[in-house]
């Protein structure tokens, strides 16, 4: 009762943030969102991103577009989720979204995100992380067509799944945007190797790569780690923290960094990882070497 009263704070603040001018953004955390209450925000964000702040005929000045906004901890009905989103197709200026641990539906994020990402001329950053849902191909397609510039899908599910599609779309048209991808904690497990390494062999363009918490040592996952950095040319930061690596999996990733010229930041220590060998100083002196030649 206590969380749902607080819910329902939230929801009357925010709601007023956006009814107000100079709000550049909205934050929703921990709401659980009735048919009524996500009409009510439809209807805000309707009228905010028409500008519609006074009398009509009098062409009044923008109240500002919307550049931020979060359901963070939502929960809402799945033809709600859906409408939301559709909403935010007017949104032209909206930067940042962030859907982080909300009950939003594989059918929404292939449908509803995968509709508003190519729409919007603005989006470069996108959470998604603890969203129980795996992507699609269509998913990755709008990220494609899209502005997006960061996506984060940690500590989600199904992250195999996710590699692949995300393979395929390096290695057919690209991902010239992305920058940053956050994939910690998604359970790609050292089957995903393979994905991975086709993935980053293809150059997609990214800088900077989380992988925490995967399980990628022992065989193909630090295999396809090592075969991926020799090929790379962009990647910049690799986050490889707890995936149980061993010096034997550092080996191989050190022979790749050796043949890499963009690596600067290798993440190995930490958690499960045993890497404090020869293999490590081999990587971080790589690294530094890069480092200073940029």
């Amino acid at each position: 009762m206590a969380l749902a009263l607080q819910g329902r704070k939230v929801y009357r603040r925010e709601c007023e943030r956006l009814r107000g001018k100079g709000c550049g953004g909205a934050r929703f955390e921990g709401v659980h969102f009735t048919k009524a209450m996500a009409a009510e925000l439809r209807g805000a964000l309707k009228l905010r991103l028409a500008g519609a702040g006074g009398p009509r005929g009098r062409g009044r000045a923008h109240q500002g577009d919307l550049e931020r906004l979060a359901f963070e901890w939502c929960h809402c009905g799945e033809e709600e989720w859906g409408a939301l989103l559709a909403a935010l197709g007017a949104a032209r200026g909206l930067a940042a979204l962030s859907l982080r641990g909300s009950n939003v539906s594989a059918a929404e994020v292939a449908g509803g995100l995968a509709a508003l990402l190519p729409r919007s001329g603005a989006l470069t950053r996108l959470d998604l992380s603890a969203v129980q849902v795996g992507t699609t191909r269509e998913f990755w397609e709008a990220v494609r067509d899209s502005p997006l510039e960061a996506l984060d899908l940690s500590d989600g599910v199904n992250g195999t799944e996710t590699l692949v599609y995300f393979a395929e779309a390096c290695t057919t048209d690209g991902l010239p945007r992305l920058t940053h991808l956050n994939l910690s904690h998604t359970g790609i497990g050292a089957a995903g190797g393979c994905a991975l390494k086709l993935a980053l062999a293809a150059d997609p363009g990214l800088t900077t790569l989380r992988l925490r918490g995967n399980r990628l040592g022992g065989g193909l996952g630090a295999a396809g780690v090592g075969y991926a950095l020799h090929q790379n040319a962009t990647l910049a930061h690799l986050d490889l923290e707890d995936n149980a690596l061993t010096e034997d999996d550092a080996r191989t990733m050190a022979a790749g960094v050796q043949h890499n010229a963009s690596l600067t930041v290798l993440k190995l220590c930490g958690g499960s990882n045993a890497v404090d060998g020869k293999a490590w100083h081999a990587v971080t002196a790589a690294c530094y070497r890069n480092a200073r030649a940029k």
